[in-house]
């Protein structure tokens, strides 16, 4: 079934009744969508605005597993969190990313979220570095897991702009992130694409009514005004901070709002190197993140019971970005700070009669609405499958489990089978560089018939990809290893400004004598003219002494063999070999090229 909206009401107008209706189109709904689709019961979700819009799209995209929460002796929840974290590593792919955390301990400071008596200076960092090992405990994690203490000389070598006067030590523990967002419509698709359930934004239910057994929903097309009307079994409410619709409103569950901002820096003022930090203490007494995002940095959050803009649309005002800039200022040595962006979500906490949103409970609460009938109240990101799979099973029998998920995103399938062949036509000297890194764009918009200026799609897409990306574990290890042993060069047919960007962005100037970059110099693989540059440049001559290492058979392979040299396939994927261009080795993990020198 196709995700796009026409086809989504196309299937709306052909089905009248279902097994389930979700209300809410935030991360919890859009993964009970999920499982009760993949498990066969006809389902449907409806949102009034569009999808990940609320409190799931303005998170600080955290999957933490909730250290915060270990000095409110909420020990379940932490452990829940940690467990949950080894299982969504399995189930996200790509949207699952391990972050390093720095938590530095300050004198004076202490640390926000310690009972108080453990906050004074002569035992805040023992209590904190007994909160990380019990942290580590609960989530049985492994020795390669588990947090490292850090003196303020090896914290200043990695994070040179957060402040030394009064520091005492830090610690780096493990956590992890993902695109909030990015999770909410893959999931969507997922259910959607795979399991032909309904999804559908924009959708306002204006009543719900009881009739018999069954829940009759009046639903209005919030574009064109449309009137829907169908009947469902059972309802989960998603709702986050929203009250339920019709008649219903008055049995809404009792819930605490949270406003919660963030600000976007432009690039890595903060040199954190692709590292978060955990800031210990804010004036109001809580903590607060530094993460890198994108290849900016997100700073937050704040924690307000009140808020600016409405629920639908609140935004971070000045009092918020102000908040965020003094405690950037107060722990880094910056004199300025600018923010290309801003943020603010509202949270649905539990309200259990507090004064403070500080200290009201992250975990979630099912409100019993009627018979087949639940709403959800509170929770955290980490644990939007449990909360998921809790709401399922408290209306049907049935075990429900969130399956593997898919990427079906048939506009980056396309785009890799145009730039694919580009390359190619590159590598055969049909094309040029320059004409390449629009004409993909130009071929894709006319597939997909938008009308957008490729070159701008270039630009945006070049500047982006020259800060995205991972290393390999164990990459720079072996860099530096070869390094000790052998004259090192490094050859691309990458553009210039994306490849020079990498390089900077991940330090690995220092590893090569000599960089050639195709959109630089004029030669690419595997024409051998850019091999013989090369080892001009490296001053070197023995060409039975040198060695081609690369993942690529129709450049790099091709270009050693074409030159006559020997050459090292460095093949993870465990592809077959389909071409003529044998490769003198093949490794499938770097481990394995560590011996040849």
């Amino acid at each position: 079934m196709n995700f796009s909206r026409p086809e989504q009401l196309h299937e709306l107008d052909s089905k009248s009744e279902f097994d389930l209706l979700i209300i809410g189109g935030g991360i919890v709904g859009s993964a009970a969508l999920q499982m009760a689709s993949s498990s066969g019961l006809t389902s449907i979700l409806l949102d009034k605005n569009d999808f990940a819009s609320g409190a799931s799209g303005r998170s600080t995209k955290l999957l933490h597993g909730g250290i915060r929460y270990l000095p409110q002796l909420q020990f379940g929840l932490v452990r829940e969190s940690l467990q949950e974290q080894k299982v969504l590593i399995k189930l996200l792919g790509g949207l699952y990313k391990p972050l390093k955390l720095l938590a530095p301990i300050y004198k004076d400071d202490g640390f926000s979220d310690l009972p108080k008596i453990l906050q004074f200076n002569f035992i805040s960092s023992s209590a904190f570095k007994l909160g990380l090992t019990l942290y580590d405990l609960l989530g049985n994690r492994t020795e390669n897991q588990r947090h490292i203490n850090f003196d303020k000389f090896k914290t200043k070598e990695m994070f040179p702009l957060l402040k030394q006067e009064k520091l005492k030590r830090s610690f780096i523990f493990q956590d992890a992130q993902t695109d909030d967002s990015k999770l909410v419509v893959t999931l969507l698709r997922n259910a959607v694409e795979i399991n032909n359930a309904i999804a559908i934004n924009y959708m306002e239910i204006t009543d719900i009514k009881k009739q018999s057994s069954k829940y009759q929903i009046t639903v209005i097309n919030k574009l064109n005004h449309n009137k829907h009307i169908l009947i469902a079994n059972n309802i989960i409410a998603a709702t986050g901070v929203h009250a339920l619709p019709g008649d219903y409103s008055v049995k809404s569950s009792s819930i605490k709002f949270s406003g919660g901002a963030h600000l976007i820096l432009k690039d890595d003022p903060l040199k954190i190197n692709g590292n978060g930090i955990l800031l210990p203490k804010t004036e109001d007494d809580r903590i607060m993140f530094v993460l890198p995002w994108f290849g900016n940095t997100i700073v937050g959050t704040t924690d307000t019971e009140t808020f600016s803009g409405t629920l639908d649309r609140p935004y971070a005002n000045n009092d918020d970005k102000e908040y965020i800039i003094r405690h950037i200022k107060k722990y880094f040595n910056i004199d300025s700070v600018e923010y290309i962006s801003s943020w603010s979500g509202i949270r649905a906490l539990i309200d259990n009669q507090l004064t403070s949103t500080k200290n009201v409970s992250r975990g979630h609460f099912f409100n019993n609405v009627d018979e087949r009938f639940i709403q959800i109240s509170g929770g955290k990101l980490t644990g939007f499958r449990l909360i998921a799979k809790e709401s399922l099973e408290l209306l049907f029998s049935d075990n429900f489990e969130l399956t593997p998920l898919s990427f079906t995103d048939e506009v980056l399938d396309k785009y890799k089978v145009i730039n694919s062949k580009l390359w190619k036509d590159f590598e055969k000297n049909t094309i040029e560089l320059e004409q390449l890194r629009v004409e993909r764009f130009t071929r894709l918009c006319f597939e997909l018939d938008l009308e957008i200026q490729s070159n701008e799609i270039a630009n945006i897409y070049e500047y982006n990809l020259g800060k995205s990306g991972q290393l390999y574990t164990g990459a720079r290890e072996l860099l530096a290893r070869i390094k000790r042993s052998a004259k090192m060069g490094l050859i691309t047919n990458g553009l210039e400004s994306v490849q020079k960007a990498r390089l900077k962005h991940f330090n690995l100037y220092q590893y090569f004598e000599v960089i050639l970059i195709s959109g630089e110099c004029g030669l690419a693989k595997p024409d051998p003219a850019i091999f013989q540059s090369s080892l001009e440049l490296l001053d070197h001559d023995r060409k039975e002494s040198v060695l081609m290492i690369g993942d690529s058979l129709s450049s790099d392979i091709a270009g050693a063999n074409n030159f006559g040299i020997d050459s090292c396939w460095f093949n993870p994927n465990r592809l077959k070999l389909q071409s003529g261009n044998a490769p003198t080795f093949t490794v499938y993990s770097l481990e394995e090229i560590a011996p040849f020198f």
